[in-house]
């Protein structure tokens, strides 16, 4: 089954039983729906059913608390508030609480505060608020901000802000490090170091 428009295209693989709704500002996947297949969209994508297959959308994608999603999602936002598992890509990533991910981000900026189980590489800013837990081989950002847990091998290129109340846990590189009274570090941690300049060699005549 085919569903198409000027603005966006939607594939089903199968026949199912679902209802899909066309808002004139974006696509909804009803909570009664169970699809799979690829949906292609200029506007805003809400899940909230299920749904396995691949998204790319150029405005920001929802995955609603009654929504399961599998597959893949490439948008200019993202927002988890149900069960996904699929890699993640997009400008900002937002795990909510009580949300579940499972999957690798690359993203500009993230911010969880529920489960994320899975590497997270962010090109600048990393927020893992009170009720967030990360879990990843390779966590890396510019700068990160952890209120609540991470476990794993993390790379901070410049400030680790480590709150009150915090666990951080595992391999820990940053070139500055802030730890606030209450929090709790352990593991290994390496303070990265500026690149030396090669010298200029001056030949002797």
């Amino acid at each position: 089954m085919g569903i198409f428009s000027q603005k966006e295209e939607i594939i089903i693989e199968e026949e199912r039983n679902f209802i899909i709704e066309i808002p004139s500002n974006g696509s909804i996947i009803s909570k009664c729906s169970n699809v799979e297949g690829e949906i292609k969209s200029c506007e805003p994508v809400i899940i909230k059913g299920k749904f396995q297959g691949r998204i790319v959308c150029e405005d920001i994608v929802v995955i609603c608390e009654s929504g399961e999603f599998k597959g893949e999602i490439t948008a200019k936002e993202i927002r988890v508030d149900g069960v996904v598992k699929a890699p993640l890509k997009a400008d900002l990533v937002e795990i909510t609480k009580n949300a579940e991910h499972a999957g690798y981000i690359i993203c500009r900026n993230s911010v969880i505060d529920g489960r994320a189980m899975g590497d997270i590489l962010c090109s600048e800013n990393l927020e893992i608020l009170e009720n967030g837990l990360v879990v990843s081989q390779e966590c890396r950002a510019e700068t990160a901000i952890v209120e609540g847990k991470i476990k794993g091998y993390i790379t901070v290129l410049k400030l680790l802000d480590v709150k009150a109340g915090a666990l951080v846990d595992g391999k820990i590189e940053a070139k500055e490090l802030k730890i606030e009274n209450g929090s709790k570090i352990s593991g290994v941690i390496n303070k990265r170091q500026k690149p030396k300049k090669e010298g200029r060699q001056v030949k002797r005549v």
